[in-house]
């Protein structure tokens, strides 16, 4: 990060909840286990805000997409605009990509 990007501690320390779809029009997306990730609460403001959580620059909503594909499957590459990351996040799920194999319950 540069100098100028430094979030505040509380931000990263502290650990959200954050969902791929909203749950708010769908109460049974709450718990699925693909659609529920712990992150600090820096990178879950910044993304569900469109703001890019590495440089603070405001972000597209397929760039959004691209960050979510990267938390669900656990890859990392390059962002290209070209790409229709919502279709890529959609097809890696159903070709079974998904790097969860518990649902949530299921670890208590």
């Amino acid at each position: 990060m540069t100098e100028e990007l430094q979030p505040p501690r509380w931000m990263l320390e502290q650990i959200d909840h954050a969902h791929v779809l909203p749950v708010g029009n769908n109460v049974t997306l709450t718990y699925e286990p693909t659609n529920l990730y712990c992150l600090c609460r820096w990178h879950h403001t910044h993304i569900d805000n469109l703001i890019n959580p590495l440089n603070n620059e405001p972000m597209t909503q397929n760039e959004q997409w691209y960050w979510w594909t990267r938390i669900r499957f656990k890859k990392t590459f390059a962002y290209c605009e070209d790409v229709d990351y919502e279709d890529l996040y959609n097809c890696m799920a159903e070709a079974g990509e998904d790097t969860k194999t518990k649902d949530v319950m299921s670890w208590w």
